[in-house]
């Protein structure tokens, strides 16, 4: 479905759930953490990538990497503080840093 849970590993228990993005085609959907595990990541049928706080479910943001497809993966990778998401094609999300004060 459209809905992503942050389960508790030891009880079983729901600690939040994450809602906004699109699995029309029902589709497994992978969603990960960010290395500071501050954000859930997940990627959506219509190509884009939600981003959403972990300590209270809210959408941060959506990003569109122009993927034709579901994006159906989305990883980061710490140690070049990079994310990559894919459909057919992979895409690679580089930090950047607004210069304007």
């Amino acid at each position: 479905g459209s809905v992503i849970k942050l389960i508790d590993s030891y009880n079983g228990t729901s600690l939040q759930t994450f809602t906004g993005h699109l699995n029309s085609k029902q589709l497994p959907l992978e969603a990960s953490f960010s290395p500071d595990s501050q954000f859930v990541i997940s990627g959506s049928s219509d190509g884009r990538i939600h981003i959403w706080n972990s300590e209270n479910g809210q959408k941060v943001c959506v990003l569109n990497g122009d993927h034709k497809g579901p994006v159906q993966c989305v990883q980061f990778n710490p140690k070049y503080m990079m994310m990559a998401s894919a459909c057919s094609v992979m895409s690679f999300w580089l930090p950047s840093i607004d210069d304007e004060v």
